[in-house]
């Protein structure tokens, strides 16, 4: 059973190019639709690399059990390497170069861990897998920093993922516009 070992992943959503290569359904990784434009795919640790958990290998339980594994595999990984550094009006989440956007999947982590570090609610840029960075929703200058955060990224950074900001809205995650 790979799966209980998978760790959770975030991507963005994306329009298929038509040249992109489509592979058979049974060889296609195992994607979750945690909503707005959010997906989460799920990684086995290789030791030397990771691998994609695919469909067939999940034959015998849904995506929702998937993703519950995944998410619980991720938060475990919090506890031996998560760093926090305040830096100005923004808070910079540092874990492994490979994790650190997908922390927005842990709701306990938002919900109660870090609860007491805002105000009103949490704005978050997640431009690249290796880069989270949030704020308190009122913070002018904070919200300005993760843009020019987002903007010294992109269009050259790897692993992108959004140029978007977030806003926690009710345990979930929206795409925050002014």
């Amino acid at each position: 059973m790979i799966y209980q070992d998978c760790i959770a992943q975030i991507k963005v959503a994306t329009s298929l190019d038509e040249n992109v290569l489509q592979l058979p359904v049974k060889d296609q990784p195992v994607v979750y639709d945690y909503g707005n434009g959010i997906l989460a795919s799920f990684l086995i640790d290789n030791m030397e690399n990771y691998s994609y958990l695919q469909n067939s290998d999940i034959v015998e339980i849904g995506v929702d059990k998937i993703f519950e594994f995944g998410v619980y595999n991720l938060a475990n990984k919090l506890n031996t390497e998560l760093e926090l550094q305040q830096t100005e009006d923004v808070y910079v989440v540092s874990l492994d170069g490979v994790f650190e956007a997908s922390l927005i999947l842990i709701d306990q982590f938002w919900d109660v861990n870090l609860s007491h570090l805002v105000e009103n609610t949490f704005i978050a840029c997640i431009p690249s897998r290796d880069v989270l960075v949030f704020c308190d929703v009122d913070s002018v200058d904070g919200i300005k920093k993760l843009r020019e955060i987002v903007e010294k990224v992109w269009p050259d950074g790897d692993h992108l993922l959004s140029k978007n900001l977030y806003k926690r809205i009710n345990s979930k995650w929206v795409i925050f516009g002014d």
